[in-house]
C-alpha cells in the first residue's frame, strides 16, 4: 500500500510540473452560437440587510460569438457621490472577455449607469458573475454594494442518505441535509 501511495503521488506531482503554466483558458463552450446565459439568480439578495445605496442589475444582452455573450450592468446611485466605481468579475468557467470590466463614472443620484461586458465560457462550472459598485464621497468615504449572480443554475441535485435523510446541493452552491421530523 505505501509503494501504490508512493508511486500515485510521484505520478501527480510530475504531471502537475510538467503542466504548461498559464495556458489560455478556453473560451467556448460548443460550435453554436448559443446563449451563455438563459437564466439567473441573483445569491444572497436579503432585504433585511443593511446595505450601500446603490442598485445593481445585470441584464442578458446579444450573443456575439459561440460561447460569447453581451451582458448589460446597471448600477444607480440612491444619492451623490464624487465617483461611481463599477467593477465586474467572473469565475467558475466563466471569464470578463472584454478589456475594461472596471468603469468609472459620477456619482449622480437616481441617474443610472450601464456599462456591456463580453462574457466567455471558459470551462466547465456553475458560471457566477460578482459585480460591485462603488460610491466614493467628496470626503473620501467610501460604500460599496455588491451583486452576485448564478448563471443557468440547474435543478437542486439530492443524494439519498442514510435513516431516510437527504442531502441536497442547492443551484447556490450550498449543501443541506434533510432529516425526518417524525411521524406526522
Amino acid at each position: 500500500m505505501q509503494i501504490y501511495w508512493s508511486l500515485t503521488l510521484s505520478l501527480a506531482v510530475t504531471g502537475a510540473a510538467l503542466a504548461p503554466a498559464g495556458a489560455a483558458p478556453r473560451t467556448h463552450s460548443g460550435k453554436d452560437a448559443r446563449p451563455l446565459v438563459s437564466r439567473m439568480v441573483r445569491l444572497n439578495a436579503r432585504d433585511d440587510k443593511p446595505a450601500a445605496p446603490v442598485a445593481i442589475a445585470v441584464v442578458p444582452g446579444r450573443v456575439t460569438a459561440a460561447g460569447r455573450q453581451e451582458v448589460l450592468v446597471t448600477a444607480t446611485p440612491g444619492v451623490r457621490a464624487r465617483q461611481l466605481i463599477l467593477s465586474v468579475r467572473a469565475g467558475d468557467g466563466l471569464v470578463v472577455a472584454s478589456r475594461h470590466a472596471d468603469h468609472t463614472a459620477r456619482g449622480e443620484a437616481k441617474v443610472p449607469v450601464t456599462r456591456a461586458v463580453e462574457l466567455a465560457a471558459s470551462g466547465p462550472g456553475q458560471r457566477r458573475v460578482t459585480v460591485t459598485a462603488t460610491l466614493v464621497f467628496a470626503n473620501g468615504a467610501r460604500q460599496t454594494g455588491i451583486a452576485a449572480y448564478l448563471l443557468n443554475p440547474q435543478a437542486p441535485r439530492v443524494r439519498p442518505s442514510s435513516a431516510g435523510s437527504r442531502r441536497v446541493d442547492t443551484p447556490d452552491g450550498r449543501q443541506i441535509l434533510e432529516l425526518p421530523s417524525g411521524n406526522p
